[in-house]
């Protein structure tokens, strides 16, 4: 299963690994230059809204603070007190959500990074995929093949950037 992802990875470039996620140009051509001296020195920063507010988010916000080019616009999760304790405990600037709709209807944001649980992944990717967000979503994208290639399709027609996260573990 791992090596016919992996495969089906590297012939979708439209796919991209997480690590690649912020050297690709946004849609506000902000960063792609691939020197981290240009983009340590943004003047706006990316603004993300995180999807799913449990132990995985807390990896991606660390990433995030340590990157110094995004900010946390929004946090969202199905148990409000999950999300609004994750705000406070991460961007207390943020809002807090319990409806993935409101959120992206009122959050002006850049991107998603999405730490849900697997069988919510698809539907939360395409909903952001269908704004022009760029998506960080946690493996898998979908739970088949077919739904996987129709993410990959909607980004490439929406010019979001698309993104699988997956920790190499050592």
């Amino acid at each position: 299963r791992y090596s016919n992802f992996t495969k089906f990875v590297e012939q979708n470039p439209a796919v991209l690994p997480a690590e690649s996620f912020f050297r690709r140009k946004n849609r506000h051509n902000a960063i792609g230059s691939g020197d981290r001296r240009d983009m340590t020195a943004l003047q706006t920063p990316i603004r993300f809204v995180l999807i799913g507010c449990g132990r995985i988010a807390r990896v991606h916000v660390e990433r995030l603070r340590a990157d110094g080019r995004g900010e946390i616009a929004a946090v969202m999760d199905l148990d409000r007190t999950a999300a609004e304790k994750a705000r406070d405990e991460f961007a207390p600037r943020a809002a807090a959500f319990d409806d993935l709709e409101t959120m992206l209807a009122e959050t002006p944001c850049d991107a998603a990074v999405i730490c849900t649980p697997t069988h919510l992944h698809y539907e939360q990717t395409l909903a952001c995929l269908e704004r022009g967000l760029h998506v960080l979503c946690e493996k898998p994208l979908a739970d088949s093949r077919e739904r996987i290639v129709e993410l990959i399709d909607r980004s490439g027609q929406t010019g979001g950037q698309l993104a699988v996260a997956y920790q190499r573990r050592h």
